[in-house]
C-alpha cells in the first residue's frame, strides 16, 4: 500500500487481531509486512520476506535507532514504558479514529518519534516526555499551556508486573492489569477530558472515552479544543 496514504492501509493475511481475553488493546502497533531483510542461508545472505516476522525486525530496529538518538541527546536511555508511550505517542492513526483491535495505536512513524525527542530537548514546551516515579495513592499533575491549533494528545504508559489469572478454564476475562493508573485532562473552561477505551464485547465497534481499567498505555485526544492552561 502506499503509505502516504493512510487511508489505504489494511492489515495483511496472518496478523493477529485483539482483544485479549480481559479486553486490553492488541496489537500494540503496526509496521509494513513486507522487508528486504538478512536470511538463515548464511551469515551474509538477505532475502525479501513479508509477514509478522519482518514487522517485528522493522520495530526492534526502529526503536533501537529511537534509543540510539535519545542517547546521543542525552547521555541517557529511554525506559520501556517510555518508548512504548513514544510509539503510541507518535504513531499514524489508522483506520476508524483512536485505538482499535486490528491497527493498535497505529502505523508506527518513527520519524515523528525522533523529532518529538528533538524537540523535547531543545526544551521546545510543545513537546513534553516525562520520565517519573509515581507511588502507590499519590498523584502527579502537569500545568500545559496549550495555543496550537493541532489537536491535544496526551499519553501515558507503565510498567505493570505480571498479573494473575484466578479463573480457570479456556478465555477467563480476569482483568490482568495491576497497577490502574487514572489520567484526565482539564482545559481552560473545566471541561474533563478522559482516555480512549474499547468494548471487548463489541471489537468492531470505535473507540469511545472512559475509565480504562485493563491498558498499561492510555491516551487522551482532544482535536476542538480552546487555548490556554491544561492540566494533566
Amino acid at each position: 500500500n502506499d503509505f502516504s496514504v493512510l487511508s489505504s492501509i489494511i492489515p495483511t493475511d496472518g496478523s493477529g487481531f485483539g482483544p485479549t481475553d480481559d479486553g486490553r488493546i492488541k496489537p500494540d502497533i503496526v509496521v509494513p509486512s513486507g522487508a528486504y531483510t538478512s536470511s538463515a542461508s548464511s551469515n551474509s545472505a538477505y532475502s525479501n520476506s513479508s509477514g509478522t516476522s519482518s514487522s517485528t525486525a522493522a520495530v526492534a530496529g526502529s526503536v533501537a535507532l529511537i534509543r540510539e538518538h535519545y542517547q546521543n541527546l542525552n547521555a541517557d536511555t529511554l525506559s520501556s514504558a517510555s518508548i512504548r508511550a513514544l510509539l503510541a505517542h507518535s504513531a499514524d492513526d489508522v483506520g476508524v479514529e483512536g485505538p482499535d483491535y486490528k491497527m493498535g495505536w497505529g502505523l508506527m512513524n518513527t520519524e515523528r518519534a525522533v523529532r518529538f525527542l528533538s524537540a523535547n530537548h531543545a526544551d521546545n514546551d510543545r513537546a513534553v516526555l516525562k520520565d517519573t516515579v509515581l507511588n502507590s495513592s499519590n498523584t502527579i499533575q502537569i500545568n500545559y499551556e496549550h495555543t496550537s491549533t493541532k489537536p491535544l494528545i496526551v499519553t501515558i504508559a507503565w510498567t505493570d508486573p505480571k498479573g494473575s489469572v484466578s479463573v480457570s478454564g479456556d478465555d477467563p476475562e480476569d482483568i490482568i492489569l495491576v497497577n490502574d493508573l487514572d489520567m484526565q485532562v482539564s482545559d481552560p473552561n473545566s471541561t474533563v477530558f478522559s482516555p480512549w477505551v474499547m468494548d471487548k464485547n463489541n471489537p468492531g465497534n470505535a473507540a469511545t472515552t472512559g475509565d480504562n481499567d485493563v491498558d498499561n498505555i492510555e491516551q487522551i485526544y482532544i482535536s476542538e479544543h480552546v487555548s490556554g492552561e491544561y492540566t494533566i
